[in-house]
């Protein structure tokens, strides 16, 4: 009887930009299964020419519900704060057309355009804005840019994503093997994938260059490693810098026969983002430059982890200094849910304690007159050889790095506004204090 029910239960559908279509018979136990015209699957609805209107549609019916509840919210009987409607809005009319993005992205524009009168409505709601307020303005005064460049920040984020993911992800394999026909919806637009690509090969990024996401390594429990962040009596930051060179110097310096000690630094400024690797024992003093748009936590993780993979290679016990706070708690706390370089450097740490007879992480205040510290320090700053260069980014700094492009361009969009010369921000100080109010002048 339950398989009998099943072609009740399932439905066809077509997927076909032709006109007229034969569709095919499929049978569940003789029984033909229904065909149907668009069919909801977790939330997405899909129609057979892909154009995603009944799911945009579908969208607008559900925002208007929300639209209702922000215009009873905003009323003055209530008073609720514009910040706090802001959020309200963000949470849920927002949060409903972000969801699934990356598919109806293949929409037309003009299909996608009909999702932004509602949220600039609420918008408005929000503000106590008439409904003749420009957009441009709109957007200035509640810092939101529109719904269709928000959905290409998550397309971008989605697809460098699912590169990192590569093997883990049953999606890669399309990125991985681009084919220009694939991600050409229409002649005269080109999708949000093939320009993300584009995007990619403009900053000189290739998708080896994509660090790959790895399930964290079994270091759990491992004797042969020892992280110290707060145990040792130096790394104090509160403590004069004479009383923390004496204690570090009472400690290492002991250890410097029995252990070979490798201190990493990171440093980035307008000019260039490198690290540097130094071995007394060994006498190697390293540098290398990245990719301007790695943050700093990155530098600091790809110091360790280029330290681990080129110097841990001997039945050894190995001591690494850094100044990274951050990086180091990130290796005691990590997850799948890690930072994609942290997980890699788990991995190759799982590797060296294969080797190695022991290794200690330590963490050192910097800043604080350290000689070995400070010498890594400059050696990072310093500008290294042309030759050396890491090419490895990963998908979290290419998400800040789209954040911040799409931020930089909504600025650009408005100062180039007409209004943007007529709207002025004045700080001034009231009676003396140091009280600062905040005053908005629109000229009309």
């Amino acid at each position: 009887m339950e398989i009998i029910h099943l072609s009740r239960k399932s439905s066809l559908l077509n997927f076909s930009r032709k006109r007229s279509t034969i569709p095919p018979l499929l049978k569940i136990c003789d029984k033909p299964i229904p065909e149907v015209k668009s069919l909801k699957i977790l939330g997405i609805i899909f129609d057979p020419n892909t154009t995603w209107k009944n799911h945009i549609n579908y969208l607008r019916q559900k925002g208007f519900k929300y639209l209702n509840a922000i215009k009873a919210l905003s009323s003055p009987k209530i008073g609720t704060r514009s910040d706090h409607l802001l959020n309200i809005i963000n949470a849920t009319i927002r949060s409903i057309f972000d969801y699934g993005s990356q598919l109806f992205s293949f929409s037309s524009n003009s299909n996608r355009q009909k999702l932004e009168p509602i949220y600039n409505a609420a918008l408005r709601l929000a503000l106590g804005l008439p409904r003749n307020t420009p957009l441009d303005l709109l957007r200035a005064e509640s810092m939101n840019g529109n719904i269709n460049s928000r959905h290409n920040f998550l397309c971008q984020k989605f697809i460098t994503k699912q590169i990192a993911l590569k093997d883990w992800s049953p999606n890669a394999r399309l990125f991985w093997n681009i084919d220009s026909n694939f991600y050409k919806y229409r002649e005269k637009e080109i999708s949000i994938f093939q320009k993300t690509i584009n995007l990619l090969q403009e900053l000189c990024i290739s998708k080896v260059d994509i660090l790959q996401w790895i399930p964290p390594p079994p270091i759990y429990d491992n004797r042969k490693i020892n992280i110290y962040t707060h145990e040792l009596p130096f790394q104090n930051k509160d403590l004069p810098d004479d009383i923390v060179q004496n204690m570090f110097n009472d400690y290492i310096q002991p250890k410097f026969n029995n252990n070979i000690i490798i201190a990493t630094d990171g440093s980035k400024n307008t000019n260039q983002t490198s690290i540097g690797i130094l071995i007394p024992k060994k006498k190697i003093r390293q540098n290398f430059i990245l990719k301007d748009m790695i943050s700093i936590f990155t530098a600091e993780a790809i110091a360790i982890w280029t330290a681990l993979k080129n110097w841990v290679s001997e039945t050894e016990n190995y001591i690494i200094l850094t100044d990274s706070l951050s990086v180091l708690k990130s290796i005691q706390n990590i997850n799948r849910k890690s930072n994609t370089i942290i997980l890699n450097l788990s991995s190759t740490l799982h590797q060296c304690l294969q080797i190695a007879q022991s290794i200690t992480f330590i963490w050192v205040p910097a800043h604080k007159g350290i000689e070995i510290n400070e010498e890594v320090d400059k050696l990072a700053k310093a500008s290294p050889e042309p030759w050396n260069i890491i090419s490895w980014i990963t998908y979290e700094d290419l998400h800040t790095y789209f954040k911040k492009q799409h931020k930089i361009k909504s600025e650009e969009i408005w100062k180039k506004s007409k209004r943007h010369t007529n709207f002025f921000i004045f700080l001034i100080l009231k009676n003396g204090t140091d009280r600062q109010q905040k005053i908005e002048i629109q000229k009309f």
